[in-house]
């Protein structure tokens, strides 16, 4: 089995009387992997928020307008990483969801040194998505 990530690129607004081109596949995940969330930079890469159902890891993946994988930041461990979104400077946060009551469910900050920075905490059923940011906040 294998995941997809998918980019709608070209969308025609309803009124168009020209066909718009579809969806196209910008790269694929093999299974045991889940990617759950997409995000995009200033640089046109992708960054997918995916998790090894094997080992309980979560672990952003920046994915180059090729179609190039390669890890973003340090895995995120006992848990789920799940939806993306960059700041106003660039920097990038997921959310995480813990599988076990020693590691804590919330909001992580991903950079490219160093472990991932818990920016929230949450209770252990939440279940962080759809981040975004407005105005500055998260």
């Amino acid at each position: 089995m294998m995941s997809a990530a998918l980019l709608a690129v070209g969308a025609a607004p309803a009124a168009a009387t020209h066909n718009a081109p579809g969806p196209s596949l910008v790269t694929s995940f093999d299974s045991p992997t889940f990617a759950e969330s997409l995000a995009a930079d200033r640089h046109g890469n992708l960054y997918a928020a995916v998790t090894n159902w094997d080992t309980e890891s979560g672990q952003v993946v920046r994915i180059a307008p090729g179609g190039d994988q390669a890890p973003f930041g340090e895995a995120l461990e006992g848990g789920m990483v799940t939806g993306l979104a960059f700041d106003q400077t660039g920097d990038l946060y997921v959310g995480f969801v813990s599988f076990y009551s020693d590691t804590a469910s919330g909001v992580y900050r991903v950079g490219t040194h160093g472990a991932p920075a818990q920016v929230l905490s949450l209770g252990p059923e939440s279940f962080p998505n759809g981040l975004a940011f407005h105005a500055g906040y998260l």
